[in-house]
């Protein structure tokens, strides 16, 4: 049986991973963005609601993370318009893009 700060360390490692293919796709995207309609993607609680993810995009002065983006009925205009470091979406959700993103590019 794993102890339990091994399973840590292989979580760790498993979501840096992840983060870093995630990190090269939008990198490699028009204007470092990646969209996705609402329809497709991942959905996550959040500030007091459910958030529909609809954009990716590289955080300002970052060479590691990304920020999820979705749209605030709250504020004004259209498209992404309120966004959350990665350091704030579970591992399960970063792998669900994942799975949007590379399995786009099959």
């Amino acid at each position: 049986m794993a102890t339990t700060s091994k399973l840590k360390e292989q979580v760790k490692s498993i979501r840096k991973e992840i983060l870093s293919d995630i990190y090269m796709a939008v990198q490699k995207r028009k204007n470092m963005k990646i969209k996705f309609t609402e329809t497709e993607c991942p959905r996550f609680y959040f500030d007091g609601g459910w958030r529909d993810i609809i954009q990716l995009s590289i955080e300002f002065f970052s060479n590691s993370s990304v920020s999820f983006g979705w749209h605030d009925e709250r504020c004004k205009g259209k498209g992404a318009n309120a966004f959350v470091s990665s350091a704030q979406i579970s591992t399960e959700i970063l792998l669900q893009f994942h799975e949007l993103i590379y399995g786009k590019e099959k």
